[in-house]
């Protein structure tokens, strides 16, 4: 019924509108319910593919695209997905948009290869998910210390936890959850509600309900957040550069602050408007650079150089803006002289290394630097 209703409203505005229909191969995660998650997954699935279908056949202006049933496979080592068994490989998403294409009888579209990261992005989120069900969220544990962020905080976490400190939150969403505004800003006090997943929207729960006991016990005085908001330069970075190249193709050869400070208005708007309505909230916000790493490896040391001014631009922002920027990679860089013995061990199955993240040992070296000026 729900599902006929929106296609109404939407034949209001063009009554000429064809609808394509398709159902996610990507299994959940977690589940809210006290199901195994095979079973929930399972259920889920069968529910959206059933009234998919029955929704598609009974008009004429609907058709159904098969991309469920393209990765769906019994197979335990098939190219379609990743190791965990849930993320859908690269290989895979060019397997069934080479099916649309030909569908559409258009150029074959193939999908960035970013799926690496998106794994670690996953474990570190049902790590959180873990971890949110035994935190107590009553106005009797008012935590004045709030992290907000993706994978990076889900580790950074972990470092504050080995250092006995007390505090909210940690990951919210995916890196790519942020960076691809997988969230509704609001006007209330939550902020905004992420879209990602029920498992971040309960996240963010957690934190706005702490926040806002913070702020009826006039606490805000002695509240800090801690976000990274805005960076994700696992994804940004790319799409800044497309974005010159769209835009400014003359200047890409010398890209100038001012470039990065229209890309973020134009682009990081409903990013930074977190950012901002928490410092309007009246918390004292401190925000995180990404990590220095990618100078570190082969693979993306030809990047390191626009992923650093992109960090320099975005401390320059925030700064006049009247916010506290730790730029942990600058620090990073002037501080160590072992860094290879800071990055993540992690080695992807292509063979690629992480370099987007930091090993442990570099979140427990930032959460120290942190606390230093909380």
């Amino acid at each position: 019924k729900d599902a006929t209703l929106m296609l109404e409203e939407v034949k209001k505005i063009n009554s000429n509108i064809h609808f394509i229909l398709t159902v996610s191969p990507v299994p959940l995660t977690a589940t809210a319910t006290d199901q195994h998650i095979l079973i929930a997954n399972t259920y889920s699935k069968s529910v959206l593919r059933a009234v998919a279908g029955a929704i598609s056949e009974s008009r004429s202006d609907i058709n159904y695209f098969p991309s469920f049933e393209l990765i769906t496979t019994p197979l335990k080592n098939d190219f379609r997905f990743l190791e965990n068994r849930r993320t859908v490989s690269k290989e895979g998403v060019d397997f069934v948009m080479k099916h649309w294409a030909d569908a559409l009888a258009s150029p074959m579209v193939t999908a960035s290869d970013d799926t690496n990261y998106e794994v670690d992005c996953d474990e570190e989120m049902l790590e959180s998910i873990a971890k949110s069900k035994n935190q107590d969220t009553s106005l009797d544990s008012i935590k004045l210390l709030t992290l907000i962020g993706d994978s990076h905080f889900s580790k950074l976490a972990r470092s504050l936890e080995k250092l006995c400190i007390e505090f909210s939150g940690g990951m919210v969403m995916n890196g790519s959850g942020f960076a691809q505004q997988k969230f509704l800003l609001t006007h209330d006090a939550d902020i905004f509600v992420p879209l990602e997943s029920a498992a971040s929207r309960n996240l963010w729960q957690k934190i706005t309900n702490n926040l806002q006991f913070i702020s009826e016990k006039n606490l805000l005085n002695r509240s800090c957040v801690i976000t990274n908001i805005g960076h994700q330069t696992h994804q940004s970075v790319a799409m800044f550069l497309e974005w010159m190249q769209s835009n400014r193709t003359e200047s890409i050869s010398k890209i100038s602050i001012q470039d990065f400070l229209d890309f973020f208005n134009e682009k990081l708007n409903q990013q930074l408007s977190i950012v901002f309505s928490l410092k309007n909230q009246g918390h004292r916000v401190i925000v995180v650079s990404d990590t220095p790493f990618w100078q570190y490896f082969e693979e993306s040391s030809h990047l390191h150089p626009i992923a650093r001014a992109y960090m320099d631009a975005m401390e320059y922002l925030f700064q006049e803006l009247g916010f506290e920027y730790f730029h942990a990679a600058k620090l990073f860089n002037e501080e160590i002289t072992n860094p290879l013995d800071y990055t993540s061990d992690l080695v992807y199955s292509d063979g690629t290394p992480d370099y987007f993240h930091g090993g442990q040992n570099y979140y427990d070296w930032l959460a120290v630097k942190l606390l230093e000026i909380i």
